[in-house]
């Protein structure tokens, strides 16, 4: 089974309410908000500055916003054909482009048509399960 598993932004962290946990989330966006800024501002310096690009490309794709992300990826990969992540970036877009995606409240999950038919219900469950679990296991709780 090959799948590709998401958190959407709104429920990356269990529970946003306790303080630890929304501290910790809200860290890691702005970590991610801050290297956007920075790609951001290296690319208006110099639109073609390859690394601030592919940089860009995937920040926004750790963001989720991942129409411009692909976007910037494959032009970044058009641009160098031998930069290693903008190929591997182009790759996963193209190969995901096959997957089915699969969410409910907490998960998007991309697997193959054909293993998402048979159980791809199954591993949302098995999912929403083992994130129940570990919510009640540890200081998310």
């Amino acid at each position: 089974m090959r799948a590709f598993c998401e958190f959407p932004t709104s429920s990356f962290c269990p529970s946003r309410n306790k303080s630890s946990a929304s501290s910790r989330c809200a860290g890691q966006e702005i970590s991610v908000a801050n290297g956007r800024g920075a790609s951001w501002a290296a690319l208006l310096r110099k639109p073609d500055f390859l690394p601030a690009q592919r940089e860009l490309a995937e920040d926004l794709l750790a963001a989720r916003a991942n129409d411009d992300g692909w976007k910037l990826a494959e032009s970044a990969h058009k641009k160098d054909a031998y930069d290693v992540t903008a190929y591997n970036l182009s790759m996963l877009h193209t190969r995901m482009r096959n997957f089915a995606t699969l969410t409910n409240a907490h998960f998007i999950v991309h697997m193959w048509p054909l293993e998402a038919e048979l159980y791809g219900d199954r591993v949302l469950d098995l999912l929403s399960h083992a994130r129940k679990r570990f919510a009640e296991s540890t200081v998310w709780n």
